[in-house]
Parts: structure tokens; sequence; C-alpha cells
């Protein structure tokens, strides 16, 4: 009965050590290893992330190349506030090569009474209204190349008329925002 009671107490102890094994060195660890591959999937997603951006990059470049081209080439056609005199001499040299003839230029004031508005602190907003004479498809072909335009010019609104003095002519008002750069005089 002695050889049972050892056994029994030498198995309970053995018992004893594998529960106190289990619960202080194997949880944690296993824990610890969860916890490890947690981090080790999202540093992984973090790479990937890094290694998809890092492969966007040239292209970004590109893209911040054509933008600062744009932003050039449109700063070139902001009109010095000294060349404002010489605007519509400016407007028909453009408008000559679609063939449409400028009747009227003229200032559109606001609903504050100006007709010069800050548009930030380096530029100022022209509102004019232009009245033209031109075929349709002429007028269309010049909004399509606006952009070759000498001079920076934001339509705003265009309001079309049948002119009743010829069949293939339309008369046309383009409302548009001119940007110029104020107290630069040459």
């Amino acid at each position: 009965m002695k050889e049972k009671r050892k056994f029994v107490y030498f198995s309970f102890l053995i018992l004893l050590l594998l529960l106190g094994w289990l619960y202080f060195y194997f949880l944690p660890i296993q824990t610890e290893i969860v916890k490890m591959e947690s981090d080790d999937k999202l540093l992984n997603a973090k790479i990937k992330s890094a290694t998809q951006f890092k492969e966007k990059i040239p292209m970004l470049k590109n893209q911040v190349v054509k933008l600062k081209e744009d932003i050039q080439r449109t700063e070139s056609k902001i009109l010095d506030e000294s060349s404002l005199v010489n605007l519509v001499t400016m407007l028909e040299e453009g408008m000559q090569k679609y063939n449409i003839k400028i009747r009227t230029v003229s200032p559109v004031l606001s609903s504050s009474k100006n007709d010069v508005q800050p548009a930030s602190n380096t530029f100022q907003k022209l509102f004019v209204e232009i009245t033209l004479n031109s075929r349709f498809m002429n007028f269309a072909k010049f909004l399509e190349n606006l952009d070759e335009f000498s001079l920076f010019l934001n339509p705003k609104g265009i309001m079309i008329t049948h002119n009743e003095t010829s069949d293939d002519y339309l008369t046309i008002n383009l409302f548009a925002e001119i940007l110029f750069k104020p107290g630069i005089n040459k």
C-alpha cells in the first residue's frame, strides 16, 4: 500500500510539475509566439505597402514634373496689369486663327460692384463678357484648344443666339475670368 501511495504522490507531483510548466512556461511562450506572428503579418503588410509605394514613385515624379510644367505654362499666360490695355488685341489675335470676330469686350461687375476680385495673394481675377460672331464649329475648336491660348481665359458661361443677319454665324456671349498680376508696371 505504501508503494501505491508513493506512486499516487509521485504521479500527482509529476502532474503538478507538468501543469506548472504548462501554465508558467508554455502558455506565455505560446502567447508571445501568437503576438510575434501577428506582428510579422503586420510588418509584412507594411513592407508590401511600402514596396508598392516605392514602385509608384517614378510615376508620381513624372506627374509632379507634368504638374510643374502645367503651372509654369499657366503662369506664363497670366497677364501683367500693364498688359490689360492690350487685352482686346490679344483676344483678337488668338481668335483670328479660328475665324472668330470680336464685337465687344466689357468688364462684368460682380455682386460686390467690383469687377476685379483677388484670386490669391499673387493674382487677381478680371471678369469680362466677350461678344463674338462665329460659326459654331469654329467656336467649338477654339474652346477645345483654349489651353493653347496666349492668356489665361477661364470660361464661366456661354450664351449662344442665332444671328439674324447670317444663317452661318452665331452671336456668342462668353463670360470669362482673366487672371492678372497686379502692380507690375513695365
